[in-house]
C-alpha cells in the first residue's frame, strides 16, 4: 500500500524494532490470541496541518498530528522508526513485562519495566482516563510517550505550540508522579466500636485524589479537607474489614496490550495497575462492659447449687471472653466417655453447668473467641453428691491471642519505594494481638520478584511483648544480584520453640515491595559543539548526559574528567551540581575546561555522578561512565591546517612542486572550476528528483 507523505519510512518519527518488541513481551499462553486492524486518522481540526519535531542523538524527525486506532480503540506508537501499514491485522502480547533492559530498534531506545509502567500512567492521565477525548489529547499524549522514551521535542507547528506541550506535560506528569503516593495512614489497622467514629488525618495531602464512598459494608465515610471520618454503624460486621481507596478509573485497570505486525509499527494499548493509595483495616471491638465486680461468698441458696460446675474464661489480661464454647464429658464406670452437651460463656466469660450427677468429668474448649487461639487444654473435675458449688470458686481458664503480622518496605534513607545500591531497605513488621509478657521471634526475609528466588536474605529479632501492638524494624543492604529488580519481603512470627504463629507473604503486595535502582549513563562529548578542535583554539567542552533510573527531583554532584584516549591518564577535571528532572537529559557546559592548551591528540571524557546530601557531595557513586575508547565520549585536537576525514587526520604535503609552478597552478584552478560545475550539476539533478 502507498504510505501518506508524512508516513514514509525516512521521515516517520520512531524508535523500536518489531523484532525487539517481540523479544521484550511474553506472548499470552504462548500463542497469538487476538487480531485487530490498524488505521490512522488525521484530525480535521485546524491544528491538524501542523507538525511535531523531535530530536534524539542529533537526529531530528517529524510527524503530522495523527491518531492511531485499532478497531476504533486509540493506541500509541512504540517503535516510531517503523512505518505503519494501513489496514494491517495486528496480533497482541499480554505485557507480562520482563525486567531485562532491552535496546530496541534503530534508535537503540531502552525500555525497562519502570519506564513501561510510566508509559501506562502517561497514557491513562493523558488520554484514556481523561473526560476530554478530543484528538489533540491523543496527539499530545503520543508526544509525551515519545518524550519519556528519550526523544526531545524541538518544535510544534500549526495551532499547537511548544508552550501547549509543556503545559500538557506539567498537567499529566504531576498526576503520574503522584499516582503511587500513599496517604499517611495507608496500610494501618484501626479498632472501632459500633456507633463510634474515628478520624484519619492524611499528612501526605493525597486524600483528595481518592474515590471514597459515602457508605460501604456497614460503615459510613465523610471527608473534610484532609480528614477522613469513619463511623461503624450497628450493621457493621463483627469480622475485620479492609477498605482500599484508589484514584484510578477501574475501567482502565488490567493488563496492557502490546500489538504487533511484522513490518509495521509496534503499538501499545495501555492499562494501569490499581494504585491502592489509601488502605485501612477496621476491626470491631466488643461493646465495653463494666468490670466484673468481685464475687462475694453466697448468702442464699439461690447462689449455690448441687451438681454445678463453674469456669471463668479470660485472656492473659484477665478480661472475660464471651461466647467461648466448651463441651462437657462424663467418665463412665467402664472408662468410656459420654458427652453431656456444649455450653457457652456469658458476657463476663463465666461458664455455668448445672444438674450434673455425682461422678468424674472433664471439659474442653471447642470454639475460641474471635482473635484467640483454640486451647487444647483438658480440665478434669469431680461432682460430689450433696456438695454445693458457686461462681466464686470458678476454675480459671486463660486463652492466648492469635497474633497478626504485616509489614511495610521502603527506602531506609528517603522513605520512597526505590533504593540505590549504596542505600538500605527498611522493613517494618507491624505486630498486632500480642500477649503482653510473652516472648516472640520476628523473622523477615527478602525475595526477588523478577527471578522468583526466595529467602535471599533472612533476619530475626527476639522481642518480649510490652503491648498488644508493636513494631519491629529491619534494615537490608542491596544485593548485587537484585540490581534492577523488585524485592518483595515476607514475614513470620514464631514462639520461643520455633513454632510459626503467624506469617505473611504475597508476590504482588506493593506494601512489601521495593525497587532496586539500576542507574545508567549515556553521554556525548563535544568541543564548541563539534567533535574536532584545533591546537590553540578556545575550546569549550560540553557533555550531554542522558540518564536512566535516577531519582527524579534529586540533586546530584557531577564530575567530568578529560583523559587521553585509550588510557586512564586524566589531564583535566570539572565539577558541578545538577538537578535530576523528567527530561532524562543533562547538558554540562564545563566553563573551566578549555582545550586551548591541549597538545594534538585524541581525548575521552569520563563522567561520575555522586549522591548529594544536605547540599554536600557524598562518596556514594550513583553511576559512572569510564570507557576510555568510547567514541561518543571522545573528541580530537588537531594541528592547524590538518583536516579530519573518516576519523583520520590527514596532513598536508610538506612541499610544493619545484617546477612548472604556473602550469600546475592553472591545472589546479581548472580542476576546481570543473569540480564546482560538476557539483552544481549533481545538486540540480538530485534536487529535481526530490521534487
Amino acid at each position: 500500500m502507498k504510505f501518506p507523505k508524512f508516513m514514509k519510512p525516512k521521515t516517520l518519527f520512531s524508535g523500536l524494532s518489531v523484532a525487539g518488541a517481540i523479544g521484550l513481551f511474553a506472548i499470552a499462553n504462548g500463542s497469538q490470541v487476538s487480531a485487530d486492524t490498524i488505521t490512522w486518522q488525521q484530525s480535521t481540526d485546524a491544528w491538524s496541518e501542523g507538525m511535531m519535531h523531535f530530536e534524539r542523538d542529533g537526529r531530528e524527525s517529524r510527524s503530522k498530528y495523527v491518531v492511531l486506532r485499532l478497531n476504533d480503540r486509540v493506541v500509541f506508537c512504540l517503535d516510531p522508526w517503523t512505518p505503519v501499514v494501513e489496514g494491517a491485522d495486528y496480533d497482541y502480547n499480554e505485557s507480562k513485562y520482563t525486567k531485562d533492559v532491552t535496546n530496541l530498534g534503530e534508535a537503540n531506545v531502552p525500555i525497562d519495566e519502570a519506564t513501561f509502567r510510566r508509559l501506562e500512567l502517561i497514557a491513562y492521565y493523558g488520554y484514556y482516563g481523561s473526560a476530554d477525548k478530543r484528538d489533540w489529547r491523543a496527539v499530545m499524549t503520543q508526544a509525551l510517550i515519545w518524550n519519556e522514551m528519550g526523544y526531545t521535542p524541538k518544535q510544534f507547528t500549526g495551532d499547537l505550540t511548544m508552550t501547549d506541550f509543556e503545559n500538557f506535560k506539567a498537567e499529566v506528569m504531576e498526576k503520574v508522579n503522584n499516582h503511587q503516593a500513599f496517604t499517611s495512614w495507608n496500610g494501618s489497622t484501626k479498632q472501632i466500636q459500633k456507633g463510634q467514629t474515628i478520624e484519619l488525618t492524611d499528612e501526605n495531602n493525597v486524600i483528595q485524589k481518592l474515590s471514597i464512598p459515602s457508605t460501604q459494608d456497614g460503615y459510613t465515610f465523610s471527608l473534610n479537607g484532609n480528614v477522613l471520618s469513619i463511623t461503624a454503624t450497628q450493621e457493621a460486621p463483627a469480622e475485620s474489614k479492609t477498605f482500599t481507596f484508589t484514584s484510578a478509573d477501574t475501567s482502565y485497570e488490567g493488563a496492557s496490550l502490546v500489538w504487533f505486525k511484522s513490518g509495521s509499527q509496534t503499538v501499545g494499548e495501555f492499562k494501569i495497575k490499581n494504585g491502592n493509595i489509601g488502605s485501612v483495616s477496621l476491626s470491631i471491638l466488643p461493646t465495653p462492659t463494666p468490670p466484673t465486680p468481685p464475687v462475694t461468698p453466697p448468702v442464699a441458696d439461690a447462689n449455690e447449687a448441687e451438681g454445678a460446675f463453674y469456669l471463668r474464661k479470660t485472656n492473659t489480661d484477665k478480661e472475660g471472653l464471651a461466647g467461648v464454647e466448651f463441651e462437657v464429658f462424663q467418665i463412665q464406670k467402664d472408662g468410656s466417655e459420654k458427652s453431656i452437651g456444649k455450653f457457652k460463656t456469658d458476657k463476663d466469660g463465666l461458664l455455668t453447668v448445672e444438674g450434673l450427677e455425682a461422678g468424674k468429668y472433664y471439659v474442653r474448649e471447642v470454639k475460641a473467641a474471635d482473635g484467640y487461639k483454640l486451647s487444647d487444654k483438658k480440665i478434669d473435675f469431680n461432682i460430689v453428691a450433696g456438695q454445693k458449688a458457686s461462681a466464686a470458686t470458678a476454675t480459671l481458664f486463660q486463652n492466648e491471642r492469635v497474633p497478626v503480622i504485616k509489614t511495610d518496605a521502603t527506602n531506609a534513607q528517603t522513605g520512597t519505594k526505590a533504593v540505590y545500591k549504596f542505600e538500605t531497605k527498611k522493613e517494618v513488621a507491624h505486630l498486632t494481638n500480642l500477649d503482653i509478657g510473652k516472648t516472640y521471634v520476628v523473622r523477615t526475609y527478602e525475595n526477588d520478584r523478577d527471578t522468583r528466588k526466595q529467602r535471599l536474605q533472612v533476619q530475626e529479632k527476639k522481642i518480649v511483648a510490652t503491648a498488644h501492638e508493636m513494631e519491629v524494624e529491619f534494615e537490608y543492604p542491596v544485593l548485587e544480584e537484585t540490581i534492577g529488580h523488585w524485592s518483595v519481603f515476607g514475614e513470620e512470627l514464631l514462639d520461643e520453640q520455633g513454632n510459626i504463629l503467624a506469617s505473611n507473604f504475597d508476590w504482588n503486595n506493593d506494601r512489601e515491595t521495593v525497587y532496586n535502582r539500576n542507574p545508567k549513563l549515556n553521554t556525548i562529548a563535544q568541543v564548541n559543539g563539534k567533535k574536532v578542535t584545533t591546537v590553540g583554539e578556545d575550546g569549550k567542552v560540553s557533555d550531554t548526559i542522558k540518564y536512566q533510573d535516577f531519582e527524579k527531583g534529586s540533586q546530584v554532584f557531577v564530575r567530568l574528567e578529560i583523559a587521553k584516549y585509550g588510557t586512564d591518564e586524566v589531564v583535566g577535571t570539572y565539577e558541578t551540581t545538577a538537578t535530576i528532572d523528567e527530561s532524562g537529559e543533562l547538558v554540562v557546559n564545563a566553563e573551566t575546561l578549555n582545550t586551548k592548551d591541549l597538545p594534538a591528540g585524541k581525548y575521552v571524557l569520563f563522567e561520575t555522578v555522586f549522591e548529594m546530601k544536605d547540599g554536600k557531595r557524598t562518596e556514594n557513586v550513583i553511576s559512572k561512565e569510564r570507557d576510555n575508547k568510547n567514541e561518543d565520549q571522545s573528541f580530537e585536537v588537531v594541528k592547524p591546517n590538518e583536516v579530519v576525514k573518516s576519523n583520520k587526520v590527514v596532513k598536508p604535503k610538506s612541499e610544493l612542486p619545484k617546477t612548472n609552478t604556473a602550469i600546475t597552478g592553472g591545472i589546479v584552478v581548472a580542476g576546481v572550476l570543473a569540480l564546482g560545475a560538476a557539483g552544481y550539476f549533481v545538486f540540480k539533478k538530485r534536487n529535481h528528483k526530490v521534487q
